[in-house]
């Protein structure tokens, strides 16, 4: 019975069935690093690039997925010492896209399955490393969706951390992505 209802969500995502996205944009990131001793924490800006798939779950509601290179950038300070945290991502979206009636407006909401392909840590003396940091995130998303015209339309996102990237330290993230309807 397993097989027989993987085989039809299999065949009902079939490959007609989608509408694909060339995405890229920009990231505004923050991080919070959960002690006291004297971190402080700054913004700074950073890239994703990738595709989107959306499947039409019925009117005016879609499944969003796809791949997308994500690289997430964070600056701070300890002690005077000055830091950059840098950690790359396979994001694959897992949401929702509901349209609003008569409006070019949509809203997204879910999960995004983030699998970490590398992290790094720079320091203007010495040497660092990430502590601990999570092979697997998964941020909450939410935001909205807006079309320009027929082929390019424009995403606003919010990722909200729903665990730690690395030992006591949790990201968040604006994300701002221009698509391409192919």
């Amino acid at each position: 019975m397993k097989k027989l209802a993987l085989m039809l969500l299999v065949i009902s995502f079939g490959a007609k069935a989608f509408e694909y996205k060339l995405a890229g944009g920009l990231l505004l990131n923050n991080h919070e690093v959960d002690t006291n001793d004297g971190y402080k924490e700054e913004m700074d800006y950073s890239f994703q690039l990738g595709a989107i798939a959306y499947h039409e779950l019925q009117t005016n509601l879609k499944f969003r997925s796809g791949l997308l290179y994500t690289r997430k950038d964070f600056k701070g300070e300890l002690s005077g010492i000055d830091y950059e945290l840098t950690f790359s991502y396979l994001t694959i979206p897992a949401t929702i896209q509901y349209q609003i009636d008569n409006a070019p407006l949509s809203l997204i909401g879910g999960l995004n399955a983030q699998i970490k392909l590398s992290d790094d840590c720079e320091v203007d003396t010495g040497t660092c490393s990430v502590q601990d940091p999570e092979s697997l995130v998964t941020p909450l998303v939410f935001g909205a969706a807006m079309d320009f015209n027929q082929k390019f339309s424009g995403e606003f996102t919010y990722e909200y951390p729903l665990g730690d990237t690395a030992k006591k330290t949790e990201t968040s993230s604006f994300v701002f992505n221009i698509l391409y309807k192919l």
